[in-house]
């Protein structure tokens, strides 16, 4: 935004006795009005503006250190098998949740990421060619988020162990059953923290990250999970 429509919006804020952006008080409809017409008479967009304001305001309202509650849900058609040459799919629900402190301004974790994780589901096993025999599944599928660390460029980095039962799979479609042993194996998930600011910002219906129905929370989908991310001043 323009710095001189920017140092603008201020002194008509002062004027009207609110000081400056993230002053914490709002507008009467009337002076609304008249600050969107001095915005345009200054020949600046009283949308960008406002949008600027509500941005500030959220930032004021928050703080620098921000205490996130995430919470981490997935659903999704999964290979519950160890080997990945083997096919045995299931549809898997998980769900992990995290709470930590986040410096907003240097993008950096702070202290220690209380985790929990819970119980995860499988249900309705099956082969990926419908007409053939399902697989036999012995055990529980899921993830386990083991541990949260900072990632590089200010991002989060998870740690999550996915734990593959023992399941059986039908060779040639119906015929003799072929033992996948079960198997534990370690990944990462990693991902942005994203600010308390969006909360405010005009965001795609369509992209990777929303806000929550009831405007509070920030929800980012990637991979088959689903985290909400609720920040909260500390």
């Amino acid at each position: 935004m323009n710095k001189l429509v920017t140092k603008f919006a201020a002194s008509c804020l002062v004027a009207f006795g609110l000081g400056s952006p993230g002053h914490g008080q709002e507008l009467t409809p009337e002076q609304q009005a008249v600050f969107d017409e001095m915005i345009r008479q200054s020949g600046g967009d009283p949308a960008l503006v406002n949008a600027a304001r509500a941005q500030a305001q959220v930032a004021a309202n928050y703080g620098d250190v921000v205490r996130y509650t995430v919470t981490g849900v997935y659903q999704g058609r999964t290979n519950v098998s160890a080997d990945s040459n083997w096919m045995a799919f299931a549809d898997v629900g998980d769900r992990v949740s995290m709470q930590f402190d986040w410096q907003v301004s240097e993008a950096r974790l702070l202290g220690t990421v209380a985790i929990q994780n819970h119980a995860a589901t499988l249900a309705n096993p099956r082969n990926p060619e419908p007409k053939c025999a399902p697989p036999t599944i012995n055990g529980p599928f899921d993830y386990d988020l083991r541990a949260v660390e900072q990632g590089i460029g200010g991002t989060l980095r998870l740690h999550v162990q996915t734990r593959a039962p023992a399941v059986q799979v039908h060779q040639f479609c119906t015929g003799t059953l072929k033992p996948i042993a079960a198997r534990n194996s370690l990944g990462h998930i990693e991902f942005m923290v994203p600010p308390p600011t969006m909360l405010a910002m005009q965001l795609p219906a369509t992209g990777t990250i929303t806000r929550s129905s009831d405007g509070k929370s920030l929800v980012h989908q990637q991979g088959g999970w689903r985290w909400t991310f609720t920040p909260r001043s500390k």
